[in-house]
């Protein structure tokens, strides 16, 4: 049993609302060919797919953590986890992939009916239509329209795999955490793909048993924990910025997330700031803990639930106004971010028990 203490529990929160942020800028970039070396690409490639790709890494260890934190580790305690889980996890994903679906498929309908509005309003996916019933409850369950709920349906697979992932710590100790290192640092995924995505990706189970490590093993993350690594936070902040802006001009391209295209070299440095970047990411939370960070936390999980499809409207309304690319990915980005704030705000303030049960009771 691993005892968070309220520095811990703030720091998660402050946390939460970064990495939300981050995951956001990676979904706002806009869907243009930019030339590479441009102002333009160079500026939203290393927020938007440089420093912002430390986020889901980060959830997943503090995930593993949280999973771990006031269990004996027996099976005993399994069942009731996975029923919180039910309530955190899977209800949430099954909600906001109906949404979007059924956001998108009336979209369609209207376009159908008029065809000009296709041009404001259109989102990225087409052909909803001419779907069966099998083919859109496949997409609702298993492959939904909103490609970030991949992060939601690992995290259920790893809570499902749990008892299996403390069987083998307690056989194989630190040499899984090593053997899993080096399957996640060349991005060997070992399972296959069910429906669009992977079973698991290499690296949701990476960091979420680091996380379930940490627990397991009752390594404290205490009052000497942060004073030493706020005595290097500066140079892992600088490290990081730079290993993420060397792999920008050294791999322009470089796509681990849908492509998988990269060099060697760009893979390095991608993964080594990673690595860096949640040494820093945790030094920068202590710097940005304030009252009003710590209030907005609890509205961090529904920000990431819906940021999408909203991101790519707003995306395609600034794009029609004209508004130039790095404007745009600037503008998209804090947009979303408090527009979907607010209906958090307004949803837990007129509608919290619908609240409480979209958010997984998370703020409720």
């Amino acid at each position: 049993m691993i005892t968070i203490s309220q520095e811990t529990s703030e720091r998660i929160k402050v946390l939460n609302v970064i990495c939300t942020a981050m995951v956001v800028a990676i979904h706002c970039r806009p869907n243009v060919e930019l030339p590479l070396y441009s102002t333009s690409y160079l500026f939203q490639e290393f927020f938007g797919n440089g420093i912002s790709r430390v986020a889901v890494p980060m959830f997943f260890l503090i995930s593993g953590i949280l999973f771990f934190k006031d269990s004996t580790h027996t099976l005993n305690h399994y069942p009731k986890k996975m029923r919180a889980r039910i309530h955190s996890l899977v209800i949430p994903y099954l909600t906001c992939s109906l949404f979007v679906l059924a956001l998108n498929f009336g979209i369609q309908i209207g376009v159908r009916s008029f065809p000009t509005l296709g041009k404001i309003i259109n989102g990225p996916t087409n052909g909803l239509l001419e779907k069966t019933a099998i083919d859109l409850l496949q997409i609702w369950l298993v492959s939904p329209l909103t490609a970030h709920l991949w992060f939601l349906r690992d995290l259920m697979f790893m809570a499902l795999l749990a008892p299996i992932v403390l069987w083998l710590f307690q056989r194989l100790g630190l040499s899984l955490i090593l053997l899993l290192f080096g399957l996640w640092f060349f991005q060997i995924n070992v399972l296959p793909y069910l429906g669009d995505w992977r079973l698991i990706r290499i690296d949701s189970i990476f960091f979420f048993s680091i996380g379930a490590y940490l627990s397991s093993r009752k390594i404290e993350l205490d009052t000497t924990f942060y004073q030493t690594l706020d005595r290097v936070g500066y140079p892992l902040l600088g490290s990081w910025l730079l290993l993420s802006f060397a792999r920008i001009l050294l791999n322009p391209d470089f796509d681990i997330a849908n492509k998988f295209q990269f060099t060697a070299l760009g893979l390095v440095l991608h993964q080594l700031s990673i690595v860096i970047g949640i040494g820093a990411l945790i030094f920068i939370s202590s710097k940005a803990k304030n009252k009003t960070v710590l209030k907005l936390s609890v509205f961090s999980f529904f920000i990431y639930l819906f940021h999408t499809p909203l991101c790519w409207y707003i995306g395609k309304f600034l794009y029609l106004l004209g508004a130039r690319e790095t404007l745009q990915f600037v503008l998209t980005i804090f947009t979303t971010l408090v527009v979907t704030c607010l209906t958090g705000i307004l949803l837990k303030t007129r509608m919290s028990s619908f609240y409480a049960v979209v958010a997984g009771g998370r703020g409720a």
